[in-house]
């Protein structure tokens, strides 16, 4: 897989990140709608990321399991990493080839409101199945 580079709408924080899969993904729960606006399109990138922008990067805490990684500046969300193990799911909109990667699982399913659909066939996964896809390290199945 190759190497994306992104940055946030002010330029400040810039990406480095190397896809697991050439896909995207879909967050509906409702910390992801509140911090996006909408459903969370996002590129699972493992721990394969680094930031630079020093103390534009912002991190905040969401839950017991994940923080969110923002630019302190322009307010773009770059990131939501699992606490344990580190796995970053990159915002696709931070990168050029994004357009390009088709979308392939939507979780937290069941938070998802009747306002909006997405024509795509794709996995599909509750708030507990989510869950139970990650283990107690942190690490995905």
């Amino acid at each position: 897989m190759s190497e994306l580079a992104g940055a946030c709408l002010c330029g400040a924080v810039t990406v480095k990140a190397t896809p697991k899969h050439e896909t995207t993904e879909a967050c509906h729960c409702s910390m992801c709608r509140q911090w996006s606006a909408g459903p969370y399109i996002a590129i699972g990138c493992g721990e394969n990321v680094s930031l630079a922008g020093g103390d534009a990067i912002g991190i905040y805490r969401s839950s017991e399991w994940a923080e969110r990684v923002f630019c302190r500046i322009c307010g773009t969300g770059i990131a939501w990493r699992l606490q344990q193990g580190g796995e970053y799911h990159v915002n696709a909109q931070l990168f050029a080839e994004a357009p390009e990667f088709p979308l392939s699982m939507q979780v937290f399913i069941d938070e998802k409101p009747a306002s909006y659909s997405f024509s795509q066939e794709t996995k599909t996964l509750t708030a507990a199945e989510i869950f139970a896809m990650f283990s107690a390290d942190g690490s995905s199945s």
